[in-house]
């Protein structure tokens, strides 16, 4: 398994465990409140009712007892009246149970929830057992959907954050595993040609052939160093903005490639140079892979570069116009160079398209915003 699909499971693993955790806590919380402000509650209700009742004489409140056991029951409420020696003087429970000193129980009762309070009426001489309750199924039953709103809020985040987590670390490691590779191929061409001249036994032109191959890789190294670079400034957001003059920035590409035909008529673009000459630099390596004729112009805010070679494959050119990597039989390379551009220009909120023209060939058309360019006059 790649390194950072280990570190992506690592790290979702920790957020879920903490999450969920975190999730279970507050539902929890929550309904340690609510119960909490029920038991008062019903506590409260339970010695209202002892003082009214301890105000009457119960021996002559046997039919009005009956009327209230109905109120109450009608708003889930009971309550029960026994005397010391087991005779119930009233009892509006729909169910039976036995003794209990605790002050406080929850009785479960089918698919109810009973509250139920003990204490002790007492009238002059007389004292009988006192039970006051309520059903609190309506507490449980809202924590139920408060705990399966909450899960379900919880895999919603697992999974957005997990997208987002899956496509930031691939978007990071991605690159970092294709430069390995383009920086492998030119290490062991060095190496091989470093061993082929230490052998000695060389004529002079096969050392000249083998000092060239060393240069020639040695700045494809660097070129390669160039674009790490300059993915780390555009991952840390290290942007300076400059007023570059574009005859001067074309003049240093056409030194590169001086087969380069260029018509310009853009005076300076406000930017950071070395994005900039990468952005153009990128573009113009990708032409003269496929060409000989290559040509730059500008018209407007646009920069257009288009190569002679045969036109690009539309499933391919679709694929770039979608700001993704093309296929890696359709490219010379990795297509590193393109994920930088299309890096570039989304912070300067520009684009990048690709087009056939009507007289063949390929064009890579930059569009930058107006507010960047300066037009000559």
């Amino acid at each position: 398994m790649q390194l950072w699909k280990k570190n992506y499971l690592i790290t979702m693993t920790v957020f879920t465990l903490l999450l969920a955790t975190g999730i279970s806590l507050l539902v929890n919380i929550l309904f340690y409140g609510e119960y909490q402000r029920e038991i008062q509650s019903v506590h409260t209700e339970k010695s209202t009712l002892l003082k009214l009742l301890s105000m009457k004489d119960l021996s002559s409140l046997e039919e009005n007892l009956f009327y209230l056991g109905e109120n109450l029951r009608s708003d889930n409420r009971y309550f029960k009246i026994e005397s010391e020696g087991q005779e119930i003087l009233e009892d509006t429970f729909p169910f039976s149970f036995g003794q209990t000193d605790a002050p406080a129980v929850l009785v479960r009762h089918k698919e109810g929830f009973y509250l139920i309070f003990h204490d002790t009426l007492r009238q002059e001489e007389q004292s009988w057992e006192f039970f006051y309750g309520k059903d609190v199924r309506a507490l449980y039953t809202s924590h139920e959907q408060r705990l399966l709103i909450s899960w379900g809020i919880f895999l919603l985040l697992l999974f957005l954050v997990g997208i987002i987590q899956y496509l930031a670390m691939k978007r990071i490691y991605l690159p970092v595993s294709q430069i390995s590779h383009e920086l492998r191929n030119p290490l062991t061409i060095i190496q091989g040609y470093a061993q082929y001249l230490r052998t000695g036994i060389l004529t002079e032109e096969d050392r000249i052939f083998a000092e060239d191959q060393l240069i020639q890789e040695a700045a494809s190294l660097r070129k390669t160093a160039d674009k790490l670079l300059i993915m780390g400034n555009l991952r840390e957001g290290r942007i300076r903005s400059q007023n570059i003059s574009m005859d001067m920035l074309l003049n240093d590409l056409q030194t590169q490639y001086p087969s380069l035909k260029i018509e310009n008529h853009i005076a300076s673009v406000q930017a950071d140079e070395t994005l900039i000459k990468s952005l153009l630099g990128n573009l113009l390596a990708n032409a003269f892979r496929h060409s000989e004729q290559v040509s730059l112009r500008t018209q407007g805010s646009q920069i257009i570069i288009w190569n002679g070679g045969s036109s690009i494959d539309p499933r391919t050119l679709n694929r770039l116009n979608r700001r993704k990597s093309p296929a890696p039989d359709t490219v010379i390379g990795n297509g590193i160079g393109i994920s930088i551009c299309h890096d570039i220009l989304r912070i300067y909120h520009g684009r990048l398209r690709y087009r056939i023209p009507s007289a063949g060939g390929t064009e890579a058309v930059i569009t930058l915003p107006p507010a960047l360019i300066r037009e000559k006059h």
